[in-house]
């Protein structure tokens, strides 16, 4: 008995969907990057306002690699869902729950972010 998933296909159209899932992901990763990064100053003062010192050794730069961090942090949970949706059909697991394994494993994700931010 053959699944549906093992049905060979040409390795041609496993690279052009890894290419649209790749295309997807970069294109959301450029923006919220141009996202954060036209706000760098807000999240910086934000983020680091109970601090009394100022970075003094690269006021310019620090700010855009907080962008820059903060962007890949916050499409995780997005290049999880494209890694899953394509791994999980070649794989032959049950896709019925897929859409919420992702959605708890993004809220544990953001979750443990969130506490390891507010320890700090």
């Amino acid at each position: 008995m053959t699944l549906p998933s093992e049905v060979d296909k040409p390795l041609y159209f496993h690279l052009v969907e890894i290419r649209n899932r790749m295309l997807k992901i970069c294109s959301a990763f450029l923006f919220v990057f141009a996202l954060l990064f036209v706000f760098s100053t807000e999240v910086f003062e934000f983020l680091f306002s109970s601090l009394n010192e100022v970075f003094t050794l690269s006021p310019l730069l620090t700010p855009n690699k907080l962008a820059l961090i903060l962007s890949i942090l916050s499409i995780v949970p997005f290049v999880i869902y494209q890694l899953l949706a394509f791994f999980l059909p070649d794989l032959a697991l049950v896709n019925e729950g897929f859409k919420t394994v992702v959605m708890i494993v993004s809220l544990v994700y953001y979750g443990s972010l969130f506490f390891l931010i507010t320890t700090i």
